[in-house]
């Protein structure tokens, strides 16, 4: 599990899942551009939990954050 720093104070556990109004605290994007990245490709696919629950990984969005950052 390696958690990392993003901002002053919020964390992203590598090692956790996270739903899209958490992510959207790491990523100043609404969430109709969230999807669209997703739909699009630019953003990781979700892990299902349910019919009507996704989540992501935490590496996942840590590999996408470096890419926005470079």
């Amino acid at each position: 599990m390696v958690i990392h720093q993003i901002h002053n104070h919020l964390y992203i556990n590598s090692g956790s899942l996270y739903r899209v109004n958490q992510i959207l605290n790491f990523i100043p994007i609404g969430k109709s551009t969230w999807w669209l990245w997703v739909k699009t490709g630019k953003a990781p696919k979700p892990i299902k939990l349910s019919s009507k629950i996704s989540a992501w990984r935490g590496e996942d969005l840590l590999k996408l954050i470096e890419e926005l950052e470079a």
